[in-house]
């Protein structure tokens, strides 16, 4: 099979708003390569995660684990199979639309200096009551509102003044 470019842009979308509003996840028969001439990183992975599922994926160094991840943004494309968030099959969309709409929390965490608002929401997409709420989902907000200046609390590159 060859590897196809992925575009940046769709030039329609039929994606409904506030996509994803579920979080569910499903890989269906899913085969990833980091190159075509490379064998399969990941072969034949069958997986579905509802929502408010709680997963951990383990195994050792060069298990996959991370391929499945990078799988998940298309940073690597399938080379087989299929992943659907929501129902979408997220292969009939652009880059930007998916990546815009998705992101992963990494073990170590990055803070940019700047407000801790402009942090949760560099683009500032939504209101403070959705940070608030993404904050108590993240177990985060008695934290932030003992703040002196709560989500507009300012924090140093890497949030050193914060600990």
């Amino acid at each position: 099979m060859a590897l196809r470019k992925a575009e940046w842009e769709q030039e329609t979308s039929s994606l409904p708003p506030g996509w994803p509003t579920e979080g569910c996840i499903d890989m269906r028969g899913l085969c990833l390569r980091y190159r075509q001439d490379l064998d399969l990183a990941i072969r034949n992975i069958t997986i579905n995660i509802s929502s408010g599922e709680k997963v951990g994926i383990v195994g050792r160094t060069g298990a996959g684990k991370s391929s499945l991840m990078l799988g998940l943004f298309r940073i690597i494309e399938a080379a087989e199979g299929h992943i659907f968030i929501d129902g979408v099959d997220i292969a009939q969309l652009g880059l930007h639309e998916l990546r815009s709409r998705i992101t992963i929390i990494p073990q170590d965490p990055v803070l940019f200096s700047g407000s801790l608002r402009m942090n949760l929401d560099p683009f500032d997409n939504y209101s403070d009551e959705e940070a608030w709420r993404a904050l108590e989902y993240s177990h985060l907000k008695s934290f932030v509102s003992g703040l002196p200046d709560k989500l507009n609390q300012e924090c140093s590159e890497g949030g050193e003044n914060l600990r």
